[in-house]
């Protein structure tokens, strides 16, 4: 039988009157997209904005198992294999995940940040018992 946890994470409530600084910027980019190239550049622009802020603005869904960790969100699907991981850290509201480099590979992967909403102790717990379930780390 498969053990999931799963949790949503909404990061925009979180960060209080900063979230109201989000309205005129994209007020902004949009006048400005309009102003210099028309429609399309308006587009454009609220595009950018709007994909770089995906994570910010719509809820990100976490789901543990024992296979490892799954992502999801608006246009992003990210898993990452309990083989796959090298290292966890934990810092404040966030544990990394830390990706194993391969020998093909020469950039260095950026970790996967879970956000915790709250109940990090009991999402560790989770992680701990997932994570030293498996043969490969023992």
């Amino acid at each position: 039988m498969k053990e999931n946890y799963i949790w949503r994470v909404y990061l925009l409530p979180k960060s209080g009157w900063k979230a109201l600084l989000l309205i005129p910027a994209l007020f902004l980019a949009g006048l400005v997209g309009l102003y210099l190239g028309g429609v399309m550049l308006l587009i454009l622009a609220l595009f950018f904005l709007l994909s770089s802020l995906r994570d910010f603005l719509f809820p990100l869904t976490y789901q543990l198992d024992s296979e490892g960790i799954k992502l999801r969100g608006l246009l992003i699907k990210r898993e990452l294999r309990w083989e796959e991981v090298e290292d966890i850290k934990r810092e404040k509201g966030v544990i990394l995940f830390y990706q194993r480099n391969s020998l093909s590979s020469f950039r260095l992967k950026k970790p996967l940040s879970v956000y915790t909403n709250g109940n990090e102790e009991e999402i560790w717990e989770k992680i701990e018992s997932l994570w030293k379930r498996n043969s490969w780390r023992e």
